[in-house]
């Protein structure tokens, strides 16, 4: 298994390192996964990982940067042109972009989370205004809510139209109308109900 890992590695970076055009290497290194790119950036010059962040798309990126400790996200992030820095941790799931955003001094978390798509900067603001100490620090807000009293169909449909924007959903948060928490309900309790109705 370690030599398999290894030779990702290595086909990695011979294909960084080849002189092909940039659509050709992003197209070569879709065939990896963004955990193998992760475990070779370190070994990558300045100016071969910048080629990266040129040529890969925020999707892919951000997928690296998740699979990194929040060190090295930031050194790699540090790279980056400022606006495609925050455009790439938008893409990150909040409770993984909290933790990468500590490791900036004051100044630049600041920017950076000014830059930050509108939603995922409500989500920050809202877990960074809890201390370390206590559980809402921890939080994440990928998860599906629907309100309480709604009937099973009108369930399923905020189950699917919120999916695409949150996959964590094995679990399914019901609010008031005070958004106060109500409950939860396992989704295959949900499946299992939308069957008998």
């Amino acid at each position: 298994m370690e030599k398999r890992v290894q030779d990702y590695g290595k086909e990695i970076l011979n294909v960084v390192r080849s002189n092909v055009s940039p659509a050709v290497l992003a197209k070569r290194l879709q065939d990896f996964h963004e955990n193998d790119i992760a475990d070779v950036m370190s070994e990558l010059t300045v100016g071969e990982r910048c080629k990266l962040y040129r040529i890969l798309d925020m999707d892919t990126l951000s997928d690296i940067l998740e699979y990194l400790d929040e060190e090295e996200a930031v050194t790699y992030l540090e790279e980056m042109n400022i606006k495609k820095a925050a455009a790439i941790l938008s893409k990150i799931e909040t409770n993984v972009l909290s933790d990468i955003l500590q490791k900036f001094d004051k100044d630049k978390r600041r920017i950076l989370i000014e830059l930050l798509d509108d939603n995922v900067r409500h989500d920050i603001e809202m877990i960074n205004s809890f201390d370390d100490e206590e559980i809402g620090s921890r939080m994440t807000t990928n998860c599906i809510i629907i309100h309480e009293n709604i009937t099973v169909k009108e369930a399923m449909n905020e189950l699917v139209s919120q999916a695409a924007q949150n996959d964590n959903i094995s679990t399914i948060f019901v609010v008031n109308s005070n958004q106060e928490f109500f409950g939860a309900i396992d989704l295959k309790d949900l499946i299992i109900a939308r069957r008998d109705h």
